[in-house]
């Protein structure tokens, strides 16, 4: 019996419709634990076996890549290798593959463009404040840019929501028809009381203007929600009238700010092209705007995807809605497969809306097979219980809008139905105490800390209780990535940068001489900061006094201090010639910042220097700036609470307990889950209100009631709906100033019999007072080398050929390059050969485009533009555009009767999910061309003259081997449907005879299997993590020397 049949037997009578139902749109209402991935992936299976399509005819679409993960894990259980040909991506994802895969409909958005950064974004949306009347309402009188985050987040909105600037500006003026037609209602209430007596006045009036011809549907909906609750008694008179009245006040009030935000939009969207620049949202839009314009490429996605599914159906957003509606459209019947619940939806900050589950139902409502999963396989009845008490507080749910649809769920889960545990404490150091105790006490007990969790509403909520956590020696694994703008280390690098940028600010040189990776004595720096109060004379000044310095200090102090004041000088002379990250790599050595963090063993700030050095090489993408033009910006960061993250290092999996945001715990489960801080304030009526209300009509159907604290009611839903076993809800009732707190009113809501509370005691008060200051409070390993390498290969790493090669030639230079990616500026030769790549790519994507060549102007200056992005000095830049001008030329020259349109330019693999048996494979492709039938030639493009490169292009050189890993790479993509037969190394500059040098291979089953052989035994011993040095390696980068550091 195969795994699905296996799988199959095991499913209840719904989710076997679902399984079965493969034709048609579907709908499925997937309660919490109700086993909706596994639906899903059977499904897939199912229609594989009642079907004569390919896997990779089928799209499954999900909300982020954690999920893509596991359904492609799921998928591979159920039905094996051929999941891999199954397209599983988010809807970013998807997108960004139509965009590789066909680049001549993108030309003008991707070629040209630069995904903007933060500080970017927050410098052209500054420059449009300004920009405004100085009476503008999006101007604040004390601080320019008070409404600066407010308009970043709701242009994000805007994009999400698939609201282009034209159409804002059609919502503003229905908006505005509707103050006019309203206004005179408001003014009318105003002066009527609401008693019984007036109930007729008041309602005949909101009737009045529901009626009206001339109001936009979009208001009506809304005036008939107000109205509605008040004749189902759902609120008061008075409530109806202050309703209506509010509402058309808000509308009003909210206009000037309206119109100039459209004012902002317009403008920002221009600033971006002009600039060729694109935002996160822009991608979907692009792919949206390509299939609205593009009837062949439509109806080529819409012929390869014969069956859609779509995950988590009620966190897309209308941008994402409409990339289904264009894959769906002309089709009164499509096979499209949607799974979601409304109870579950928390991502409306991220443009997520209840409202595509109602839509779905309405547009398909005729052919539409709806499913309702209610079986929980996760919690006990009473835990499904308390959240059911809670959500049915909610108003806007599915339930109301589609008539007998039953949601509540029946446990099937085996689990003793104890109660909820809610400790009520005296102070914060109370509930820290009650919480790490009791998960002592699990971990004692037999529990696996993975499956014990502690969620909370903020990043912020954890940070006190991790020291109660340490000090019971609990480890942790915390899901929210690092600010390392907050991290020590890091401030102080950049505090490094700051002085190097103004040497004569003495505060900043205080501070850094006291950094330990200075290596200066502290008592004989106490003295140098003494004497500069003595001589009266400034440290900046004293520093480079070599005479003095020697003269009142010891010798390595001295020393060390002359070296520093002579690195400084260096830096201050290089900073005018040398490129933004060669000067930063440079001081991170010169002043032994690097070497000092190796030094550690510390992956987790090795980590945080790389997303540092990372963040300045997009910077330089996006501007052209000096090194500390770039620290200087970073500033914008701090001002605007704008995080520079770093992801959390995973290692000792099993045995850390689980720190996570309700938000990041959405689809998992714990057999325990603690809630922390569960205030009201905190956990309810705290959604982010932004000070810009948008007006009607950015979501398609306006069902949801205003009132925000529905949002975060469902939050603590998601939140109880985790646990398997047990929920433990705890809270302080004074803060540390000593004012009383309340408990959410979530708490209030469910029914006290499913509840059991603990009560603080005087011995609580003692133990969490002494254990909080207890002399030897151990501190946390959280960061294990050997484990988090493991965990990184198992789950993140892919093998590509320059893996291979590099790990050839010296496995321990390969693991500290590619494994632990310490920070390397691009070589000169990598920059020239990136532009000219790129300028290759583009010719014969034109040529495939206008079927013709384009002309030398045009291709040498797609080259300077590449050129130009790369990070260059003047003197490099210049000599590369030269030698370019040169190479190009010549090359084009020659081969301008050569060039056509018959092939693939820069194929990337990355989402053809790739694997050699249990090694994942990834890698790009300059070119491929077409042969006879379905046999292909792989090209690869080389810089540089081809006289010196007989040992790369042997059997067993590095080149050859390339083109053999391309085959092999095309042979195990499933969805790759050609034969590669034969490669090139095409040398694009001429060899020392003046000739042009194209190597031609056959490329043979037999030179595959011998790589298969490589590629396994090199893989192999990187998953045993073995990095013995090459005796023969040259170590340029002065890596060697670090090894006795890593490895015993």
């Amino acid at each position: 019996m195969s795994n699905f049949d296996t799988e199959y037997k095991k499913l209840n009578p719904e989710q076997k419709i679902a399984v079965d139902t493969i034709e048609g749109p579907v709908m499925v209402i997937a309660g919490a634990g109700t086993g909706k991935t596994q639906t899903i992936a059977l499904r897939i299976g199912r229609i594989l076996q009642e079907t004569q399509i390919n896997p990779s005819n089928i799209l499954c679409l999900t909300f982020t890549e954690n999920a893509s993960l596991n359904m492609r894990e799921r998928l591979l259980d159920l039905i094996g290798p051929s999941s891999y040909s199954v397209r599983i991506a988010t809807f970013h994802a998807f997108c960004n593959s139509v965009i590789k895969d066909h680049p001549e409909y993108f030309l003008k958005s991707t070629v040209e463009s630069e995904a903007i950064d933060d500080i970017t974004q927050i410098e052209i949306v500054r420059s449009l404040i300004d920009k405004l009347p100085s009476a503008s309402p999006l101007k604040n009188l004390n601080f320019t840019y008070f409404y600066q985050k407010d308009i970043i987040s709701t242009l994000s909105t805007l994009k999400k929501e698939n609201i282009s600037p034209a159409r804002f500006d059609e919502l503003l003026k229905h908006a505005a028809d509707f103050v006019i037609l309203a206004s005179p209602v408001a003014d009318k209430l105003q002066t009527i009381r609401a008693t019984p007596k007036a109930a007729s006045e008041i309602t005949a009036l909101i009737s009045d203007l529901i009626a009206s011809p001339k109001i936009n549907p979009l208001y009506q909906v809304r005036l008939k929600y107000f109205l509605n609750l008040y004749q189902s008694e759902a609120s008061s008179l008075s409530d109806l009238k202050k309703n209506v009245k509010d509402f058309i006040e808000s509308v009003n009030n909210n206009l000037p700010k309206l119109r100039d935000l459209s004012l902002i939009y317009q403008s920002y969207q221009d600033t971006l092209q002009q600039r060729g620049l694109y935002d996160y949202e822009d991608m979907i839009l692009w792919v949206i705007l390509a299939l609205q314009t593009h009837q062949e490429l439509l109806s080529q996605y819409q012929e390869l995807y014969q069956y859609l599914l779509v995950d988590e159906f009620q966190d897309t957003n209308s941008a994402q809605m409409e990339i289904l509606n264009l894959l769906t459209k002309n089709q009164s019947n499509p096979n499209l497969f949607v799974v979601g619940d409304d109870d579950q939806s928390i991502y409306r900050f991220q443009g997520a809306s209840v409202e595509n589950v109602y839509t779905f139902y309405q547009k398909y409502q005729k052919n539409l097979k709806l499913i309702v999963l209610k079986n929980n396989y996760r919690s006990h009845q009473l835990i499904l219980d308390s959240s059911q008490d809670v959500i049915n507080h909610n108003l806007s749910r599915i339930t109301q809008y589609i008539s007998n649809l039953d949601k509540s769920l029946k446990s099937v889960s085996t689990f003793d139905p104890d109660p909820i545990n809610l400790f009520a404490a005296n102070s914060i150091a109370e509930e820290n105490y009650w919480v790490s105790e009791k998960i002592k006490t699990l971990v004692d007990s037999g529990v696996t800390p993975k499956n014990i969790a502690v969620l909370y509403r903020n990043n912020a909520d954890i940070n006190d209780l991790l020291p109660y956590l340490s000090q019971k020696s609990l480890h942790y694994l915390r899901s929210d990535s690092i600010n390392i703008l907050d991290t020590p280390k890091i401030q102080q690098l950049l505090t490094l940068l700051k002085y190097l940028a103004d040497p004569k600010n003495d505060t900043l040189l205080f501070h850094v001489l006291s950094y330990k990776f200075i290596h200066l004595n502290s008592l004989e720096l106490y003295q140098l900061f003494h004497l500069t109060s003595k001589e009266k004379r400034p440290l900046s000044e004293l520093i480079f006094d070599k005479e003095f310095i020697n003269k009142n200090f010891s010798g390595r102090f001295a020393k060390n201090l002359n070296v520093f004041a002579l690195r400084v000088a260096k830096i201050q002379k290089l900073s005018k010639s040398l490129p933004a990250d060669e000067l930063f790599n440079l001081i991170i050595r010169k002043f032994k910042y690097l070497p000092f963090i190796l030094k550690t063993g510390n992956l987790s700030l090795l980590k945080q220097l790389n997303t540092l050095y990372s963040h300045l090489k997009q910077s330089l993408l996006v501007d052209k700036i000096d090194l500390f033009s770039w620290v200087k910006k970073l500033d914008l960061l701090f001002e605007n609470n704008i995080s520079l993250n770093s992801p959390p290092l995973l290692a000792d999996v099993d045995n850390s307990l689980r720190l996570m945001t309700v938000h990041k715990a959405k689809g998992l489960e714990f057999e325990h889950v603690f809630l922390i801080k569960v205030l009201s304030g905190k956990w309810d009526n705290s959604f982010s209100r932004s000070l810009i209300k948008l007006p009607l009509g950015i979501l398609n159907y306006d069902i949801a009631t205003p009132e925000s604290l529905e949002e975060d009611r469902r939050l603590f839903y998601v939140a109880l709906t985790r646990a398997k076993k047990q929920v433990y809800i705890s809270y302080s009732r004074f803060n540390d100033s000593r004012r009383e707190q309340l408990a959410s009113q979530f708490v209030s809501e469910i029914n006290p019999k499913l509840i059991e509370k603990t009560t603080t005691d005087s011995t609580i008060e003692k133990e969490s007072l002494t254990s909080l200051f207890h002399p030897g409070t151990p501190k946390l390993q959280s960061t294990d080398l050997k484990s988090y390498l493991q965990n990184y290969l198992d789950t993140q790493y892919r093998f590509n050929i320059t893996h291979l090669n590099s790990y050839l030639k010296c496995p321990l230079c390969f693991f500290f390059k590619t494994i632990l990616r310490l920070p390397y500026p691009k070589t000169k030769s990598l920059s020239f050969g990136t532009s000219v790549h790129g300028a290759l790519a583009y010719l014969t994507e034109i040529y495939k485009k206008e079927n013709k060549l384009i002309s030398l102007d045009r291709f040498l200056s797609i080259f300077d533009f590449n050129l130009k992005r790369e990070n260059l000095s003047n003197n490099d830049f210049q000599d590369l555009l030269n030698h370019g001008h040169q190479v190009l030329t010549n090359y084009y020259e020659h081969y301008k009767n050569d060039f056509n349109g018959h092939c693939f330019t820069e194929h990337d693999f990355k989402s053809h999910n790739v694997r050699l048996n249990d090694i994942p494979l990834t890698g790009k492709i300059d070119k491929i061309e077409f042969l006879s039938g379905n046999q292909v030639n792989v090209v690869d493009y080389k810089t540089g003259k081809p006289d010196s490169k007989y040992q790369e292009l042997s059997p067993e050189g590095d080149y050859f081997r390339q083109l053999v890993f391309y085959k092999l790479l095309c042979s195990e993509a499933k969805s790759f449907p050609y034969e590669v037969v034969s490669g090139t190394v095409d040398f694009i500059e001429k060899n020392n005879k003046n000739l042009f040098v194209r190597k031609n291979y056959s490329l043979t089953t037999d030179d595959v299997n011998k790589l298969k052989a490589q590629i396994t035994e090199v893989f192999r011993k990187i998953k045993t993590l073995d990095f013995t040095p090459n005796s023969k390696c040259e170590d340029k980068d002065h890596l060697h020397y670090l090894f006795d550091k890593y490895f015993n």
